[in-house]
C-alpha cells in the first residue's frame, strides 16, 4: 500500500475528495482513507493539526492522488 497524507483537511473536504474518488476507484478494494481530527494534547501541550492520510493499492494510483489533490 502507498500512504498519501493531505495536511490540514477539514471533513467537509476529505468527504468531498473521497466522493470524486469513488467515482473512478473502490473504497476498500483500490484505497482506503483515516481522517485524524485536530485538537490540543494536554499531555504534551502542542497543537495536533487535522490530516488525511490515504493508502492506494496501486502506486499509479497514488501518483495520479498526488498530482491532483497535492
Amino acid at each position: 500500500m502507498t500512504e498519501v497524507t493531505l495536511a490540514s483537511t477539514t471533513v467537509t473536504e476529505t468527504l468531498e475528495i473521497v466522493h470524486s474518488l469513488r467515482e473512478r476507484m473502490s473504497i476498500d478494494t483500490d484505497f482506503q482513507y483515516k481522517f485524524i481530527q485536530g485538537g490540543f494534547d494536554w499531555e504534551t501541550h502542542q497543537q495536533i493539526d487535522h490530516k488525511t492520510i490515504f493508502y492506494f493499492r496501486d502506486p499509479a494510483d497514488a501518483t495520479w492522488f498526488t498530482l491532483t489533490y497535492l
